[in-house]
């Protein structure tokens, strides 16, 4: 690589492919296809190699770093104490790479945090939301259940009314026929009757009481 190209590649990446690349180096070095860089004995890792590469006198801190420039830890299956960490811009037979590798930016770390806390604040009011919502949806089924019942009833009560209505109209109008046709039935029992004259009012005292009758009867019935 030529120096330009390299002065693009951040310090810590450098140093750590030149470590890993060293063939004398026993706590460090590349994975089986070159793609990986294992850590074989962590304590002397720190003791011998960490120095070389950082400040940090720690692991972790040594960890913490990888993961800023883009490294993910790999799982091994071979040897627990064994370490490797992956990321695609570092290839041990493509060092050209390395000029993709930039650091992880702090305002990157504080944007993820507020994501996550917006999600938060956002999944609690919708929450909310759909408890209140259930709770209005409730109260809202009860109300219908109660003007259900409501209509319900008066529709009963309305049914009572005309039915009774009904029955009055029937038997009022029986009244007013029997009240209409009482003269012609008057006269009707009149010209059966062996003492009806025409044109002449009766004068018979008998039938006299007999027709009051009749109407003191009828006038009780209408005008009850």
């Amino acid at each position: 690589m030529i120096d330009s190209e390299l002065n693009k590649i951040p310090k810590f990446i450098r140093r750590l492919f030149r470590e890993v690349s060293d063939p004398e180096n026993k706590y460090i070095c590349w994975g089986e296809n070159g793609e990986k860089i294992r850590i074989v004995n962590k304590d002397k890792f720190v003791k011998n190699t960490l120095p070389r590469l950082s400040k940090t006198k720690e692991y972790s801190g040594f960890v913490r770093q990888l993961n800023i420039y883009g490294f993910v830890k790999i799982k091994s299956d071979k040897n627990d104490e064994i370490e490797e960490y992956y990321n695609c811009f570092f290839k041990r037979d493509e060092p050209s790479l390395m000029e993709h590798i930039k650091r992880v930016k702090k305002y990157d770390e504080k944007a993820s945090r507020l994501n996550h806390s917006a999600l938060e604040n956002s999944l609690t009011y919708l929450t909310n939301c759909n408890f209140r919502l259930t709770n209005e949806l409730a109260e809202l089924r009860e109300r219908m259940d109660r003007q259900e019942r409501t209509i319900n009833g008066l529709l009963e009560i309305l049914g009572k009314v005309f039915r009774t209505g009904a029955q009055n109209i029937s038997y009022e109008s029986n009244l007013l026929k029997m009240r209409s046709d009482f003269p012609t039935n008057l006269l009707e029992s009149q010209k059966n009757d062996s003492t009806y004259t025409p044109g002449k009012l009766i004068e018979d005292k008998e039938l006299k009481s007999k027709n009051s009758s009749i109407v003191k009867d009828m006038n009780d019935i209408f005008y009850f």
